[in-house]
């Protein structure tokens, strides 16, 4: 009878254990951290907004030239595309879903990362995206290729349906679709810039390590 009971005991300890193992595994794996992320809110303010004021001087810039040259190209970085955000979006509000976006731009494909709270838990969300011209008119096709949690692959449908969310408030015209692990939309980018008197054709873009470019021309 004793060996029963001490199996039982021994039974409900390993059980005990297997649990307390898992929990301490995906609560490592949820508060896993992306490495550019990492990287890039270390950023000092003073550089990111030196790196916002450049990204805005390109745009300027962009808006003269194509008044005197149809064809243009336009290089932005990391850094300057990550001061615009963090100018835009960080914030220490404690009643905001989504926080500190950041971004790094590869040969391919474009890593995008935030804080995210949800109750008592925070994490940081990275989702890996592509992004390419597809063909018809200043249209161009993002492809959401993985979503995680720390480095744990989670569920679309809740943070896709933020994002979707978050594209919609930009009152930009966009088509969804989703299935088989992925989800793709298709945005429609507005030729006509604020004060251009030109109208801006987007023919492709280029990511690159650390940068991505823009081609096109004005008409």
């Amino acid at each position: 009878m004793k060996s029963w009971r001490r199996r039982i005991v021994q039974t409900l300890l390993l059980i005990l254990a297997g649990i307390l193992v898992a929990a301490v595994v995906l609560y490592l794996r949820v508060k896993d951290v992306p490495r550019f992320y990492d990287k890039a809110l270390v950023t000092s303010l003073k550089q990111l907004d030196d790196s916002r004021d450049e990204l805005l001087e390109k745009v300027e810039q962009l808006k003269q030239d194509v008044r005197f040259s149809p064809a243009y190209q336009i290089t932005l970085t990391d850094e300057q595309l990550n001061g615009w955000l963090a100018r835009k979006y960080d914030t220490d509000s404690k009643s905001a879903v989504f926080s500190r976006p950041r971004l790094a731009v590869h040969p391919g494909f474009i890593e995008i990362a935030c804080r995210a709270r949800y109750k008592s838990l925070q994490t940081v969300v990275s989702v890996r995206v592509t992004a390419e011209m597809i063909g018809r008119r200043n249209v161009g096709q993002v492809q959401v290729t993985s979503i995680k949690a720390g480095s744990m692959s989670i569920g679309w449908d809740r943070v896709i349906d933020r994002v979707r969310q978050a594209v919609e408030s930009t009152e930009l015209e966009t088509s969804w679709r989703s299935g088989d692990g992925e989800a793709t939309v298709d945005v429609v980018i507005p030729s006509r810039w604020p004060q251009s008197h030109r109208e801006l054709v987007i023919e492709s873009i280029e990511l690159a390590e650390g940068q991505l470019t823009i081609r096109g021309y004005s008409e």
